[in-house]
């Protein structure tokens, strides 16, 4: 998925969640009080159906994308799943795409899945890499966490994804913990074929020093 799809799933969701809130508002007033469904949509969309109430999966993933921990804590009180997944995501991989690292770090600790698979086969690292501000330090949770540093592959590697969206920092985090700039995605060419090709020459400074590196420890 595209970077401009995920902030797309973002900007979506939290129209979705204002919609949910209401449904519950609307569903306490008639105490009919039974289980919704949550959110269902096709990829690249949430909020596709929305059926009333509002569910505590939607609370939780609301309260951490806006970086709200105590109302995280409130929405897991009342049932809320770690793992629950919603319009193809789970709630880590929105936690990852908000850039607030401290919502990662509190759904790892309560046993979210570092290598979780978005419907689309993206992974948390994966829309960490494209938060909608550069969190370096939410892709060193997630790999601190177990994420594998190549995935996913498609349409690229998160490293390549972080070189063409020119975010060192978060680059550097993926060397640190072994990703391989060599690596090719399923459609393009790799994190160093990428930075040479557009004189990316600090990013090429990184992955041949690096390489380096590993070579001599080897």
């Amino acid at each position: 998925m595209s970077r401009n799809g995920k902030l797309f799933i973002m900007s979506g969701l939290a129209v979705t969640v204002a919609v949910v809130s209401l449904c519950a508002v609307w569903s306490h007033r008639s105490n009919r009080g039974s289980g919704g469904a949550g959110l269902r949509g096709s990829e690249g969309t949430t909020g596709a159906e929305v059926l009333p109430p509002a569910g505590v999966d939607e609370q939780l993933v609301e309260a951490l994308i806006n970086g709200r921990l105590a109302e995280a804590d409130q929405a897991l009180l009342a049932g809320a799943n770690a793992n629950a997944r919603l319009g193809g995501l789970s709630v880590l991989h929105y936690a990852a795409l908000s850039g607030h690292p401290e919502a990662v770090e509190y759904l790892l600790r309560e046993g979210a899945d570092a290598n979780g698979l978005a419907d689309d086969g993206d992974t948390p690292l994966g829309c960490a890499v494209h938060a909608v501000s550069e969190s370096p330090e939410s892709a060193r949770l997630l790999l601190e966490a177990g994420a594998d540093p190549e995935l996913p592959r498609s349409p690229h590697t998160p490293l390549r994804a972080a070189t063409s969206l020119r975010r060192f920092q978060t680059a550097q985090v993926l060397m640190a913990y072994g990703a391989d700039p060599a690596a090719k995605g399923e459609k393009d060419d790799s994190a160093l074929e990428y930075a040479k090709t557009h004189g990316l020459d600090d990013f090429v400074r990184l992955f041949e020093e690096a390489g380096s590196a590993r070579s001599g420890a080897g």
